[in-house]
């Protein structure tokens, strides 16, 4: 026979989504999807590779529902989420923890040259200079961030829309 599927689910049922390695979780939204009854989605894009577990709760038809599923890190069916550097091309794009490297070390080198300034007041010109290298890496730094963000963010949505 063919199974019938539950309406109205989005309605008694929860989901919480779980980074395991930081505990970081999350409620998502259950949304019933139009024109196939009984059919549920959650819409999550994960953003750090690793464990993940899942939780569905709540009730269906007054019956008590608490399940947990968890990727393979813990045991589970299903893969872990894993990095996107497998999937660039042509030109793979540097992680966020790259990029904030990138910027925090601009900035590391903007603040010694502002403090070479501030210790040399007898070559006050080379120091000056420094100071405004350093401000430009910085700059640069946060710039290139920001758009290798943008690229990433583009790619994603087209890929989600693929």
């Amino acid at each position: 026979e063919d199974a019938v599927g539950v309406e109205g689910l989005e309605r008694t049922l929860q989901v919480e989504v779980t980074y395991v390695p930081t505990s970081t979780s999350k409620m998502m939204d259950l949304l019933a999807v139009y024109g196939d009854p009984g059919h549920y989605v959650a819409y999550l894009i994960p953003t750090a590779p690793g464990h993940y577990r899942f939780r569905l709760f709540g009730t269906i038809e007054g019956d008590e529902i608490d399940e947990t599923f968890d990727s393979h890190a813990g045991g589970g069916d299903f893969d872990d989420v894993r990095t996107m550097t497998g999937l660039h091309f042509p030109e793979p794009q540097p992680s966020l923890r790259e990029l904030e490297s990138a910027v925090r070390g601009a900035q590391d080198m903007a603040r010694q040259a502002q403090l070479a300034t501030a210790d040399d007041d007898s070559d006050s010109d080379a120091g000056a200079l420094l100071g405004i290298i350093g401000i430009v890496v910085g700059a640069a730094g946060v710039a290139i961030a920001a758009a290798a963000m943008i690229v990433a963010t583009r790619a994603r949505n087209s890929a989600d829309n693929s």
